[in-house]
């Protein structure tokens, strides 16, 4: 699914050995997020064709406590990314009877197991945000809420 991708990265020589995948995400385009072992910081790869490129380099991870992130092991993702946008999509529709999609945001991660965490932002301002299991397309969390409920912290 995401193998072809991740072995452009590993052979680059923009790759380096301390690093291990951590997560996907996708907004405009796919992201490869790997995790330095050395470090404890994030760099950001693309694969446009041929091409691999660093999109952002030594980021810093946003945590209370250092601890290190879980490899993300693809070889157990079974849900690709367009069957989990349709079956959320599907659910939007079902559960909400809402289908007005503004922006899509996708990423992968891993937490003992693959997941999906998959972000809706509606036209009427409200944000759907559902985590789905990558092997069996279980909803684990799911949660409709209003821009406007944010509050400021």
């Amino acid at each position: 699914m995401f193998e072809a991708h991740t072995e452009k990265i590993e052979s680059s020589p923009l790759f380096t050995r301390d690093l291990y995948l951590t997560s996907l995400f996708f907004l405009d385009h796919l992201q490869f997020i790997y995790c330095s072992t050395q470090h404890h910081t994030l760099t950001t790869f693309v694969v446009e064709g041929k091409e691999v490129s660093i999109l952002e380099e030594n980021q810093e991870i946003f945590q209370k406590q250092e601890i290190p992130l879980e490899p993300l092991d693809l070889s157990k993702v079974q849900i690709n990314l367009d069957n989990v946008l349709t079956f959320v999509t599907t659910l939007l529709q079902e559960k909400y009877h809402k289908n007005n999609i503004s922006q899509k945001i996708l990423s992968l991660h891993q937490e003992h197991i693959p997941y999906w965490n998959v972000t809706l932002i509606l036209t009427d301002l409200c944000i759907f945000n559902v985590k789905v299991n990558a092997i069996t397309q279980e909803v684990i969390s799911e949660k409709m809420q209003h821009a406007m409920d944010f509050k400021s912290t």
